[in-house]
């Protein structure tokens, strides 16, 4: 039997994108020290990011590390304390721009991507802190040329994390996650380890 593969690399830069972040209501800026003695309260903000196609782009190649399109995304957040708990909601909304120079110049167009997410924290001790979290995706079925392609996304996501701290400077973190797709894509399941560490006066 005879198999092939095939090979091909990428060194260049990708699409540039900014992202801007702003608070409506809540989570002033704090000390350290005064962050000790913070008490929770409801957190309101908003998130704004743009792709521009400034990434290196061959029409040639099915496979490029920029995407000759721009992007956008909005974002709004809310987290309000429930006794120890505190419950995280997001929503978002990602819309493309064409792309008029395809693969051998075809055309790709993109349906927006929207997403959900909820998050429930548990605060233990300051530092100490466990927590549940889902997401949902929907949409971003491509097109070329018009016609419509089995790619629409139906994902979900859940984790479950766990924060720990060994000094009042470091800690870590560990959490465990599965995801799934009705749609477009593939399953997975995730471990995650990670380490924090903090600096600055109090």
């Amino acid at each position: 039997m005879k198999t092939s593969s095939a090979h091909e690399a990428r060194r260049a830069l990708g699409d540039a994108a900014i992202v801007v972040e702003t608070l409506f209501h809540g989570a002033e800026v704090m000390t350290p020290q005064e962050m000790k003695d913070y008490e929770p309260g409801t957190v309101f903000g908003a998130r704004l990011g743009v792709t521009a196609p400034t990434g290196e782009y061959d029409n040639t190649k099915v496979i490029n590390l920029g995407t000759n399109r721009w992007s956008f995304a909005g974002e709004l957040g809310l987290a309000a304390p429930v006794g120890k708990w505190s419950i995280e909601a997001m929503v978002a909304a990602r819309f493309f721009t064409a792309n008029d120079d395809y693969f051998n110049g075809l055309r790709l167009t993109q349906d927006p991507l929207l997403v959900a997410k909820l998050h429930a924290v548990r605060s233990i001790r300051p530092g100490f802190w466990w927590a549940l979290a889902a997401g949902y995706g929907y949409g971003a079925r491509t097109a070329i040329d018009g016609v419509p392609r089995a790619t629409t996304q139906r994902n979900w996501r859940v984790f479950v994390a766990v924060a720990y701290p060994i000094s009042p400077q470091q800690g870590f973190s560990v959490s465990i996650g599965s995801g799934g797709n009705l749609g477009a894509g593939t399953d997975f399941d995730a471990i995650t380890v990670g380490y924090q560490y903090s600096w600055g006066k109090g």
